[in-house]
C-alpha cells in the first residue's frame, strides 16, 4: 500500500522536501498515490511564494546499474514524469527529484547529503558509495548481424494496442521483416476496431495466424483469458506493448480522473503483464514508452507520468534478468495519437524541435533497442539547433541535455533571450516615450514565437489573446517565456488576466519599474497614448512599506454616501478564502445569503471555483445552495489591482459594498521582504478598491503579532515574528492612513487561532502551533506541563462569525480596532488534560524539560511529524520559560471575547470534538 508522507521544513536546503514512498506491488494504490502527488503540485505551482521544493522516492527509477540486488519500488516512477512536466510548466518552483535506496546506510546518508548540496541538479540517483545524474547522448547505429533473429519464430507475439496505427505497423513488420507467424491482437473493441478486418486479412495473405482479442488489457481478468491461449504448443515468445490512451492538459487541468485514464492502459496494463509473463521464456518484453516522460515535455503531465513507469519497470525486469526494452519515442508521423493534436501543441512540437518520426525509424529503433539490451532508449526526430534555441529562450540548457547540446562556441541564429538585467537596461536607455513600445514589441514577439507566427507583425495586439490562438499549454510557455525577458514572477494565468497585448505591456512595464529602483526615472517619462490600463499610478514601494498611502485615493465615494455604510452589504470581496480563516469567513457570509466575490490565484475561473468548492468541502462548510452565492475572480492580491484589468477592476468595485481581507502569508518563519507583496501590496490594492466605485466598507484581518509594535517594544529581525508582524502593522497603518482621508476600515488583530468548537475542524495544509503540539503529544504519548492561559487562543468558527456579524449586523462597532482576549479560557494544562480525557486519558503530564527531550528525540526519529514542524519554535524554552509561548500582551481599547461578543467555552465537548476530527484526518 502507498504510504505519503507531508512535507516538512528541512535545515539543510533552502526549501522543503518531501518523501514519497511506496510498495513495488501498488496496483491497488497506484490512482489514489498519484492523485495525491497532483494535488500537492497544483497547490505548490498556485502559491506565490514558493521555496524550492524536493521530491525523494525510494527505489523508484533504474539507475542503469542492473543487478539483482537492487531493490526498486516502482509505486513512485509515475511521479518522476509528473515532477518533470511540472518543473517545465512551473520553473518557478525549483523542482528537486532524489531517488534513494530502501535502506539508508551511513554511506548512502553521506551521499544523500552529497545530493542535496548539488543545487544545480534537478535529479539524481542515490546509492551507498555514488550519486548519479541522468543525461541524454547519441546512440550511433551500428549495422545488425543478419544472422542475429530479433526473437524466435516458433511461436507467438502479443501486441496490445495492436489495431492502432503503431500496433498494426508492428504487426505488419514483424510478419514482413521477422518472419513471425502467429500474432494475438488486443484491443479495447477487437474486431469492432475500424480497420480491423482489413489488416487481419492483410496479415493473412502474408501467411499469419492472426487471433484479434478485445479487453481491456489493465483489467486482471481480460490479461488471464489473453494469456489463456499461449502453451506449450502455442509458446508466447514476446510481448510489446503499445496500448495507450492521451488525454493532455497543463497541470492546472489536470484532475485525477484524466490520470486515471492514461494511467489505466500503459501503467496497470504494463504491470499485469510482466506479472503474466515473469516465469516465461521470452525473448522480447518491448514497451512503446514517451519522449515526454524523459525530457518531462510540457502540457503532458498525466502522459509523462504513465511512460516513466514503463521506463522504471525495463530496469526493474533486467535487474531480474528478464527481457525488457522501453523505447521512448517522439511523435510517429501517420494517423496515430500525434495525429489527433491540436494545432498550438504541434507548433510547440515544432518550436521545442521534435518533428514526426519516420514509421521505419520508429521500428528500426526498436529493433536496435531490443537487440542491443538496452533498457531505455530516446528514439525521436529531434533538431537539435531547434531544441538548443529552446532552451536558451527559456533560460538556459537543462543538465540532462548536456551532453547531447554541448557548448558550440557560436552564438545560434535566432538571439537568445535578454537576460533581466539586460531587458531593464535596454528600458532604461530608451528615449521617452519609447520604453512602452518596446515591451510591447517584446510581448509581441513572445507571443508570435509561442503561437507559430511567422513574423510577430501578425499578432493582433488589440484583441483578447484567446481569440488569437492561445490555450492553457500556451498561455503557460508564453508565461515562462516573458518570466525569462522580464526576470518577473508571473501568474500562470497572466494569458488571460488581460484584455490584450497591450494592456499586458503596460503591466509589465509597471512591475519592471516597481521591482527594480533603479528605473524609477522611467516611471516619470511622458507618454499620452491612450491604453487599456491605466498609467496614471504605480506602486511606489518605498513608501509603501513605509506604511504611506498612495496619494490618489480620497474615498469620497464615501464621503457622498456615507449611509450606506450603515447597511448590510449585499456584495462582499473576500480575500483569503482557500485559507483556514477565510474559508470560515466566506461560509458565515454564505450561509447569510451575501454574494462573495472570492479572490482566486488559478489558471481559469472554473478551477479557482473547484478551489474555493473543494477548500469549503474540506472543512465541512459547503452547502449545494452556496453555488450561486460564489463569484470566483482569478487574480493575485500581491499585485497591482489584484493582476487585474483597469476594466475589470473598476467594474468589480462597482459590484461590492464591502471588502474583507483575510488573505495573508502566514508564516513566521520567513524573511520580511517575501510578506511585501502578500501583506502589504495587498493591502494597499484593497484600500484602491475601496476608493473606486460604490461606497464600501474595509475589514481587515490582522494579527496579535502586530500588538508589541504598538506597544512601543518593536519587533527584531532577529525575532521570528518580525516579517510577519512587520508586514501586518504597515498594513494597519495603510488602513489607519485611509481613516483619515474618509474610508470606513475595521481592524481585526486576531488571537492564536484553533480548531472550530463546532466541527473539530483544523487548519488542513500544515496545522497551526497549538494544534501541532497537541496532536503530536497525543502521538508522543505525553503533554508538557505548561502553567500558561490560554487566553490569547480562540476557535476559528467564533472569529469568523464575529467579523461577519460586526461586517453585516453590527454597523455601529465598525470603524475600529479589534483585539481579542479568551476570558473563559482555560489553562494549557487544565486544556491538555480535557484533551488528554477525550482520547482514552493514557497520557502523562511531564514537567516542560523532560517533554522536551522526548519531544525532540521523537522529532528527530519521525521528520517529518507534527512535533517535528515546531521543534524550532518549543526547543528555546526551557521549565522556566515554557510558559511564555502563549503569552498575552497588552490589548487596546475595543476588546472582543468577553463580555462584547463572548468567546465559547473550550470544554470537554469541545475536547471530544477536537479530537475526534484529529483521528478522523490520521
Amino acid at each position: 500500500m502507498a504510504r505519503v508522507e507531508h512535507i516538512q521544513d528541512a535545515k539543510n536546503l533552502d526549501g522543503l522536501i518531501c518523501l514519497w514512498d511506496s510498495d513495488v506491488d501498488f496496483i491497488d494504490q497506484a490512482q489514489a498515490f498519484v492523485a495525491k502527488a497532483l494535488k500537492q503540485l497544483q497547490e505548490a505551482a498556485e502559491m506565490q511564494f514558493m521555496p524550492s521544493l524536493t521530491w525523494i522516492t525510494r527505489g523508484a527509477v533504474g539507475t542503469g546499474l542492473e543487478s539483482t540486488d537492487q531493490a526498486l519500488k516502482l509505486g513512485a516512477a509515475p511521479l518522476w514524469g509528473l515532477m518533470r512536466t511540472t518543473r517545465s510548466e512551473h520553473p518557478e518552483l525549483k523542482l528537486r527529484l532524489i531517488d534513494v535506496g530502501e535502506e539508508l546506510g551511513a554511506d548512502t546518508e553521506a551521499s544523500l547529503a552529497c545530493a542535496l548540496a548539488l543545487t544545480q541538479e534537478p535529479e539524481c540517483v542515490v546509492s551507498p558509495k555514488n550519486v548519479l545524474v541522468p543525461r541524454m547522448q547519441r546512440v550511433g547505429h551500428t549495422p545488425e548481424d543478419s544472422s542475429k533473429q530479433l526473437l524466435r519464430t516458433d511461436g507467438a507475439v502479443l501486441i496490445t494496442g495492436g489495431l492502432g496505427d503503431i500496433g498494426a505497423r508492428v504487426a505488419r513488420w514483424l510478419a514482413r521483416d521477422h518472419s513471425i507467424r502467429d500474432l494475438v491482437l488486443s484491443s479495447r473493441k477487437g474486431m469492432e476496431t475500424p480497420g480491423a478486418e482489413n489488416l487481419v486479412l492483410e496479415l493473412t495473405k502474408m501467411g499469419v495466424k492472426t487471433t484479434v482479442v478485445a479487453g481491456d488489457i489493465a483489467d486482471a481478468e481480460s490479461v488471464r483469458k489473453i494469456m489463456a491461449l499461449f502453451g506449450g504448443k502455442r509458446p508466447l515468445r514476446g510481448v510489446i506493448h503499445a496500448a495507450g490512451v492521451s488525454d493532455s492538459g497543463v497541470l492546472s487541468a489536470m484532475t485525477p480522473e484524466r490520470f486515471a485514464t492514461t494511467l489505466l492502459p500503459k501503467v496497470h496494463g504494463a504491470w499485469l503483464l510482466h506479472q503474466a509473463t515473469r516465469d516465461l521464456d521470452l525473448d522480447m518484453f518491448m514497451m512503446f514508452s514517451s519522449i515526454s516522460g524523459v525530457m518531462g515535455m510540457a502540457g503532458l503531465a498525466n502522459y509523462a507520468a504513465a511512460n516513466t513507469f514503463l521506463d522504471a519497470l525495463a530496469h526493474l525486469r533486467r535487474a531480474q534478468h528478464m527481457p525488457a526494452s522501453s523505447v521512448a519515442y517522439g511523435t510517429w508521423a501517420g494517423d496515430g495519437m500525434a495525429s489527433r493534436l491540436s494545432s498550438t501543441t504541434l507548433s510547440h512540437l515544432a518550436h521545442f524541435g521534435l518533428d514526426p518520426l519516420a514509421p521505419e525509424e520508429g521500428l528500426q529503433s526498436l529493433q536496435d533497442t531490443v537487440n542491443k539490451g538496452r533498457a531505455l532508449t530516446v528514439a525521436a526526430a529531434l533538431d537539435l539547433k531547434r531544441l538548443r534555441d529552446y532552451y536558451e529562450q527559456q533560460g538556459g540548457v537543462p543538465a540532462l541535455l548536456r551532453l547531447l547540446l554541448p557548448e558550440t562556441g557560436h552564438s545560434s541564429q535566432v538571439p537568445q533571450a535578454p537576460r533581466v538585467v539586460d531587458m531593464r537596461g535596454v528600458l532604461g536607455d530608451a528615449r521617452p516615450g519609447q520604453n512602452k513600445d518596446m515591451m510591447l514589441d517584446m510581448v509581441r514577439e513572445v507571443v508570435a514565437k509561442t503561437l507559430g507566427f511567422a513574423r510577430s507583425c501578425d499578432v493582433d495586439i488589440d484583441v483578447p489573446l484567446k481569440n488569437i490562438g492561445i490555450d492553457s499549454l500556451t498561455a503557460v510557455q508564453m508565461r515562462n517565456s516573458l518570466a525569462a525577458w522580464t526576470g518577473l514572477t508571473l501568474s500562470v494565468n497572466i494569458a488571460f488576466m488581460y484584455p490584450n497585448l497591450r494592456a499586458l505591456a503596460q503591466f509589465l512595464r509597471s512591475q519592471m519599474q516597481d521591482a527594480d529602483a533603479s528605473s524609477s526615472a522611467m516611471s516619470t517619462c511622458s507618454d499620452t497614448t491612450a491604453t487599456s490600463m491605466s498609467e496614471t499610478v504605480d506602486l511606489d514601494m518605498e513608501a509603501m512599506e513605509k506604511g504611506c498611502l498612495d496619494s490618489s485615493f480620497t474615498f469620497d465615494n464615501v464621503t457622498r454616501h456615507a449611509g450606506v455604510l450603515d447597511s448590510c452589504p449585499k456584495s462582499v470581496f473576500l480575500t483569503g478564502a482557500t485559507g483556514f480563516v477565510g474559508a470560515f469567513v466566506l461560509g458565515d457570509l454564505l450561509r447569510r445569503g451575501v454574494e462573495t466575490h472570492c479572490l482566486v490565484r488559478a489558471g481559469s475561473v472554473d478551477t479557482a471555483r473547484q478551489r474555493v468548492v473543494g477548500t469549503l468541502q474540506g472543512y465541512g462548510l459547503w452547502e449545494p445552495g452556496f453555488a450561486p452565492l460564489v463569484q470566483p475572480v482569478v487574480g493575485d492580491m500581491s499585485q497591482r489591482l489584484f493582476g487585474l484589468s483597469e476594466e475589470s477592476f473598476d467594474k468589480l468595485a462597482d459590484q461590492v459594498d464591502a471588502i474583507c481581507h483575510s488573505g495573508a502569508l502566514v508564516d513566521w518563519m520567513r524573511p520580511l521582504k517575501e510578506y511585501v507583496g502578500p501583506n502589504i501590496v495587498s493591502a494597499h490594492e484593497v484600500l484602491r478598491l475601496a476608493s473606486r466605485g460604490r461606497a464600501k466598507s474595509v475589514h481587515l484581518v490582522s494579527t496579535i503579532s502586530t500588538l508589541p509594535l504598538h506597544l512601543g517594544l518593536g519587533l527584531h529581525e532577529g525575532e521570528q515574528e518580525y516579517g510577519y508582524g512587520t508586514s501586518k502593522f504597515v498594513a494597519e497603518r495603510l488602513v489607519a492612513a485611509a481613516r483619515w482621508r474618509g474610508a470606513g476600515a475595521t481592524v481585526y488583530r486576531l488571537p492564536y487561532v484553533t480548531a472550530s468548537t463546532t466541527s473539530g475542524q483544523f487548519r488542513l495544509d500544515r496545522g497551526d502551533f497549538l494544534h501541532n503540539l497537541i496532536a503530536g503529544s497525543l502521538e508522543l504519548g505525553a503533554f508538557p506541563s505548561l502553567e500558561a492561559s490560554l487566553s490569547a487562543v480562540l476557535p476559528v468558527d467564533y472569529l469568523s462569525r464575529t467579523i461577519v456579524d460586526v461586517m453585516t449586523r453590527n454597523a455601529d462597532r465598525r470603524g475600529r480596532d479589534y483585539d481579542f482576549l479568551n476570558a473563559g479560557a482555560p489553562s494549557c494544562n487544565d486544556f491538555f488534560k480535557l484533551v488528554n480525557a477525550a482520547s482514552g486519558g493514557e497520557r502523562a503530564l511531564l514537567a516542560f524539560g523532560a517533554w522536551k527531550r522526548r519531544a525532540l528525540d521523537h522529532a528527530a526519529r519521525f521528520p517529518r511529524g507534527r512535533l517535528a514542524r515546531i521543534a524550532a519554535v518549543f526547543d528555546m524554552y526551557n521549565d522556566d520559560t515554557a510558559a511564555g509561548m502563549f503569552k498575552g500582551l497588552g490589548v487596546g481599547k475595543h476588546v472582543l471575547g468577553g463580555s462584547e461578543f463572548p468567546a465559547p467555552p473550550m470544554d470537554e465537548q469541545f475536547a471530544a470534538t477536537y479530537v475526534k476530527c484529529i483521528g478522523m484526518r490520521l
